[in-house]
């Protein structure tokens, strides 16, 4: 298992690629625009020099992140459609760039129901990817089921991507602090072990892509999507040990969305990660 982090865009996206490099990580995930307000164009130049940094430095793979208010659940078509223009331009740019794969949140039903927001997600990633390029491919990220966030149980993730009629182009992105958030026990290798076999029961480890690992302020079961650093949360380290030790996950990149209190934040949680793995693994 590599480990990476989310780096910031600002002041370009390249402007990214040096501070992954300081962290010294081989592995890295951006947002594709400003995760809170509208997107930008980004020009043929800062692709080219992008791409190109990215073979000086080493980087092979890295994620994009579309933002936090897309919602491809919701019943306000004004709001439904915009969500399906961002992300068509958001595909493009996940193959301009040459990003692994695009991470996005479903988004919320509010009030109509997890049945219908299912729906109208599975109708929107029809229409997105008849208009978007053929070959990037989407990771639906698990929530922690806060208010009416979709897509927090197995269940309503697999029911997104087999209506969906587009499942070749999805997997999924599971995130550690939103999965304990939502009821799934990661705090012992036994727990790990049946958590995983119930994804892979419902979803599928197949379609399984891209970890977030990030411990979580909340209780299990709490639906309290608040992040904490590695260790210091309510999974703990021996839940981290028996996630990045697990077999099942080693194939898996890792990257963390830890709180940024300081310059060093993220190589301290990185550290502790590095340091969990078995070595005689």
């Amino acid at each position: 298992m590599r480990f990476g982090a989310h780096v910031s865009i600002a002041g370009g996206i390249s402007a990214a690629l040096e501070r992954a490099r300081d962290l010294h990580i081989r592995v890295f995930q951006i947002f594709s625009r400003s995760p809170r307000g509208k997107g930008r164009n980004i020009s043929e130049k800062e692709i080219k020099y992008f791409r190109q940094r990215c073979q000086e430095l080493a980087f092979h793979d890295f994620y994009l992140h579309s933002p936090y208010y897309i919602n491809l659940a919701s019943s306000n078509l004004k709001v439904w459609h915009y969500s399906i223009s961002c992300l068509v331009e958001d595909l493009k740019l996940t193959e301009l760039l040459g990003a692994k794969y695009l991470v996005v949140h479903t988004g919320n039903h509010g009030g109509e129901g997890v049945e219908e927001g299912t729906k109208r997600v599975a109708k929107a990633l029809r229409r997105i990817f008849s208009e978007g390029p053929s070959h990037a491919s989407l990771l639906l990220e698990n929530t922690a089921g806060q208010g009416t966030a979709i897509g927090c149980r197995w269940e309503e993730l697999a029911s997104i991507i087999h209506s969906s009629g587009v499942e070749e182009r999805l997997g999924t992105c599971v995130d550690t602090c939103h999965a304990f958030a939502c009821g799934y026990d990661i705090r012992t290798r036994e727990k790990v072990d049946e958590t995983l076999e119930r994804f892979d029961r419902i979803i599928g480890l197949a379609r399984l892509k891209l970890l977030h690992g990030n411990d979580s302020k909340g209780a299990l079961g709490s639906r309290i999507d608040r992040h904490e650093d590695i260790g210091r949360g309510r999974i703990g380290l021996a839940g981290f040990q028996a996630v990045v030790n697990h077999p099942a996950l080693d194939r898996l990149d890792m990257i963390i969305e830890t709180p940024k209190m300081g310059s060093e934040s993220d190589r301290r949680n990185l550290d502790i990660l590095t340091g969990l793995v078995d070595q005689e693994k």
